[in-house]
């Protein structure tokens, strides 16, 4: 709306709108707000212009209305990560689907890792026995250790050589 003044006028668009400097005859327009980040949207919404106004809409993975957004903890609901083994972890917006230790995702499921295959599970002089989702090293005849770490056994040191005794 414009207001007449003494030899001139004064025009305010309402809320939303700016004049339109760019036209012939003056004329409001919608004025973005959410291009100058003027909107109050909440970090994890999404600002979306509206004609003379704005709309928030919390992020995916968010709930609230668009001006106070809260995380939704997508491990709470059930069947999220499915099958045995399988863990969720919740995360800003999202969620992952892993495995308990000694297994891995594949396929959407979790299944046994191998760790044999991995050199460094056990000791050289060791035999690696896979488990189900476990493993275990057992040193060779002859060493001794906790099978991830064998040192030859020195049978020398175990005989103890002791002098003859005489009768009296």
């Amino acid at each position: 709306h414009c207001v007449d003044l003494e030899g001139s006028f004064h025009c305010v668009c309402s809320t939303g709108f700016e004049i339109d400097n760019d036209s012939e005859r003056l004329a409001c327009v919608n004025f973005n707000e959410c291009d100058v980040h003027i909107d109050e949207c909440n970090n994890d919404a999404t600002c979306v212009d509206a004609i003379g106004s704005f709309e928030c809409t919390c992020n995916t993975g968010y709930t609230g209305d668009g001006l106070s957004c809260e995380d939704i903890d997508e491990c709470s609901q059930s069947g999220v990560c499915e099958g045995a083994n399988a863990v969720c972890s919740n995360l800003p917006g999202t969620f992952d689907c892993g495995c308990t230790p000694g297994w891995q995702r594949e396929n959407d499921q979790c299944v046994n890792v191998y760790e044999c295959d991995n050199l460094q599970a056990c000791d050289g002089n060791a035999t690696c026995d896979d488990l189900i989702g476990s493993f275990t090293c057992t040193c060779h005849v002859g060493f001794s250790g906790d099978g991830r770490r064998c040192r030859a056994i020195d049978y020398l040191s175990l005989i103890h050589i002791s002098e003859p005794t005489r009768p009296l």
